[in-house]
C-alpha cells in the first residue's frame, strides 16, 4: 500500500512540474511578444540623446545606427536642430538603464518619416 502511495505522489509531483514548467514558457513568449510595438509620434535627436513622444507618453530612444538612420531621414524637414518631426517606428520598449525617461525604445524599424504639419494661425482684425 505504501509503495503505490508513493508511486502514486511521485507521478502527481511530476505532472504538477511539467505544468509549471509550461506555463513559464507561455508566459515568457507572451512577454517577448508584448516587447514589440509600434510607436507613432515625433522624434528629435541632439547631439546626446533622442527621444520620441507620443501622443500619451515620452520615450527615449538607444542612440544606435538606426537612430542615427532615422535622425538623418528627419533632417530634410527640419527648419531647427530642435524641430521634431513625426515618425513611425517599431521597436523594443523596455525601462530606461540611463536617467530622464522612465522607458527606452530600441528602434528596429523605421516605417514612415513625415513632413512637420505646420499650423495655421489667422488672425483678424476688426475695426469698428
Amino acid at each position: 500500500m505504501k509503495k503505490i502511495f508513493f508511486y502514486l505522489m511521485l507521478i502527481s509531483l511530476s505532472v504538477v512540474n511539467c505544468k509549471k514548467e509550461t506555463s513559464k514558457k507561455q508566459k515568457s513568449t507572451t512577454e517577448d511578444i508584448q516587447q514589440f510595438n509600434y510607436i507613432n509620434g515625433t522624434f528629435l535627436m541632439t547631439k546626446d540623446a533622442a527621444v520620441i513622444q507620443s501622443p500619451s507618453e515620452m520615450y527615449a530612444v538607444k542612440i544606435d545606427e538606426k537612430a542615427k538612420k532615422l535622425a538623418n531621414q528627419c533632417k530634410q524637414y527640419q527648419d531647427s536642430k530642435y524641430d521634431m518631426v513625426p515618425v513611425s517606428v517599431k521597436g523594443i520598449v523596455i525601462k530606461n538603464p540611463n536617467e530622464g525617461w522612465e522607458r527606452m525604445v530600441i528602434i528596429k524599424e523605421i516605417i514612415k518619416v513625415e513632413p512637420i504639419k505646420v499650423k495655421e494661425e489667422i488672425i483678424e482684425l476688426k475695426t469698428k
